[in-house]
């Protein structure tokens, strides 16, 4: 996903998996192929031990067969012993009959399980020498770089790649290295450097401005991304906003296009504008637990205002003591403050009396039911990150979090208020299977007088659809598994 993470956004990964392994029967003889399958057919079926014996007997006769020798160290590693397997890795790659490029796979494969990442790229250096012709040499020592963290390696094999081929990927691969650099904390020079590389590889602008669609074109979008990660590690967030705005067409998700918009808003010190881009893509997707729980991110990361350094969970009171109805969107509005994290509780009190009013009409029943979800959650997480901002705040001002209490901060209202919201969202959706796994981040936050009432909660006995009892008497089983310690004291305290 494109806006999930800044960085480099893609990894290309050319080497067999660590479960693959190479086949090459041919070219060889019928008796010495049919030995070889047997040894295949014997790590197919997991029997390492069968292996080994056929292994070292088929070594015997020929000692110095680079390629048993490789399956042979596969053998071993399965069976725990990586020393010898390493051993027998070395020794296969320097038998006199030499290695090609199934030798080198299957050693891989040793070494990729026992994490010596170093010892692929020598390897493939190694062959990538003997063979400086071989692209698909060259390819595996660039992914061996990579995998081992020689970011300028990886450039120089690179380079090589796109001055003989004059493939565009290869220049990506280029820029990719330098950014993986830049990100290892190189010198600034070789994000110019990058940007550079970049202007032989501009996107295909006009294009876009044409009246026709523009179909998906994977490339275009690595390029795309590989120019703003440019961009925005050089500090220069407008233009890639500007550039991003540009080539909406090659972003087909437009999730993905409000979530590139986002971070780059945030990480250009605007958060307020982040926070409203946040919230349109609730707006947009008010199902979406991603998008509600990244939009209550964003509005804690907005300016402050002015409150008690011990009470952040005051910004969540109704002035009045009372909410007010937000039937509309105009009702948000017209009750909203300068305070994001207060305007993102009346969104999404909004958005759950909306899904509650739709859920009376059958046609849109799940999508209301989705909304009320993520709703509920969104201002049990709001109430969760304000006791949280609490504690921060206070180890700011100097205070141990051992002397610091967030319960004896918070006004009794407010714990009340959080414990009648994990309990309405286990009074409603304690048949979905989900439901304990959503409450558990919270369920943490309860004292052992509040643990028996969430328990209570979960009302079985009013479901008249079996298949829901039966959820609901897992979720009640979950909570009491879960909290069985704090049931035990309040047990205890109670017989006391």
């Amino acid at each position: 996903k494109p806006g999930a993470c800044w960085g480099p956004v893609f990894v290309f990964v050319f080497a067999s998996p660590a479960c693959a392994l190479p086949h090459r029967l041919y070219s060889i003889g019928s008796q010495m192929a049919q030995k070889l399958r047997d040894i295949y057919d014997a790590l197919d079926h997991g029997n390492y031990k069968n292996c080994l014996k056929l292994c070292t007997a088929f070594l015997q006769k020929q000692p110095g067969h680079a390629l048993c020798k490789a399956l042979h160290a596969v053998a071993l590693e399965r069976c725990g012993r990586r020393d010898e397997a390493l051993r027998q890795c070395e020794e296969a790659k320097a038998s006199p009959t030499g290695v090609d490029d199934t030798v080198l796979s299957t050693l891989q494969v040793v070494y990729r399980r026992c994490r010596q990442f170093s010892s692929i790229a020598r390897m493939y250096e190694a062959a990538a020498t003997k063979d400086p012709d071989s692209e698909e040499m060259a390819v595996a020592l660039f992914t061996a770089a990579i995998r081992d963290s020689d970011f300028a390696r990886a450039q120089q094999v690179a380079t090589k790649l796109y001055s003989k081929h004059k493939k565009q990927k290869f220049l990506h691969w280029v820029v990719l290295s330098l950014l993986l650099q830049a990100k290892s904390g190189a010198a600034t020079k070789v994000l110019d450097l990058a940007a550079m590389m970049l202007m032989k590889a501009p996107i295909d602008k006009e294009r876009l401005s044409g009246k026709d669609p523009v179909p998906f074109n994977r490339s275009q979008l690595y390029l795309l991304m590989l120019h703003l990660d440019t961009l925005r590690m050089q500090g220069k967030h407008a233009a890639a906003l500007e550039l991003l705005e540009t080539c909406r067409e090659v972003v087909k998700v437009p999730s993905d296009i409000a979530s590139l918009r986002t971070n780059l808003l945030a990480e250009a010190g605007r958060a307020q504008d982040a926070a409203k881009e946040a919230r349109g893509r609730v707006l947009e997707h008010p199902g979406d637990w991603g998008a509600a729980e990244e939009y209550i991110r964003r509005t804690f990361e907005c300016p402050t205002p002015e409150v008690e350094i011990s009470d952040h969970a005051a910004r969540l009171r109704p002035p009045g003591g009372a909410f007010p109805s937000l039937a509309t969107l105009e009702d948000v509005a017209a009750h909203g403050t300068e305070d994001e994290v207060w305007n993102a509780l009346l969104l999404f009190r909004h958005l759950q009396e909306k899904s509650e009013q739709e859920g009376q009409e059958a046609s849109a029943a799940v999508s209301a039911a989705a909304t009320s979800r993520v709703a509920r959650l969104a201002q049990l997480e709001l109430r969760r990150r304000t006791f949280a901002a609490s504690e921060a705040a206070a180890e700011e001002a100097g205070k141990s979090r051992e002397a610091f209490d967030w319960r004896g901060a918070a006004l009794d209202s407010d714990l009340v208020d959080f414990v009648t919201a994990v309990k309405e969202y286990l009074a409603r959706f304690a048949h979905k299977p989900n439901c304990f796994f959503d409450l558990k981040p919270f369920l943490a936050l309860l004292s052992e007088a509040e643990v028996a009432s969430v328990v209570g909660a979960v009302d079985v006995s009013g479901l008249s659809d079996q298949r829901r009892a039966l959820e609901a008497s897992k979720t009640a089983a979950r909570l009491r598994r879960a909290l069985r310690g704090a049931l035990r004291a309040e047990a205890a305290e109670a017989g006391a």
